[in-house]
């Protein structure tokens, strides 16, 4: 049975490829808190996407909580709007949210398993 809520929050796992030297990457993960957008709130961002003018607040409109997340001496980086926008800052790391969302909202990784 599917059940419609207010406000749904769901968590999904994010995998960033962080550039090394080389032409190389690592793989690091953690665990995205995302707020399910409404579909016009979608809409939007995909004809702005197509009209080459991507809205740059999406990542943060989505992205609402983590797990897994560390500063740079390794201690857990606490969920905080600042906190946020340092993250979204990071090119690979925004691509990496926005990836995992839209793949959270169209069955990617349903598809995937079968």
């Amino acid at each position: 049975m599917f059940k419609v809520t207010q406000d749904p929050t769901y968590t999904w796992p994010v995998t960033v490829h962080v550039p090394k030297n080389g032409g190389k990457f690592v793989k690091a993960t953690f665990t995205a808190e995302f707020t399910a957008l409404e579909q016009d709130q979608i809409d939007r961002v995909l004809q702005d996407i197509r009209d080459g003018d991507p809205d740059t607040n999406f990542a943060g409109e989505c992205l609402c909580g983590w797990k897994d997340v560390q500063d740079d001496d390794g201690g857990a980086l606490v969920f905080s709007d600042d906190n946020r926008a340092k993250l979204l800052n990071i090119p690979y790391a925004r691509n990496a949210v926005v990836t995992a969302f839209f793949e959270s909202i169209s069955g990617g990784a349903a598809r995937r398993k079968n």
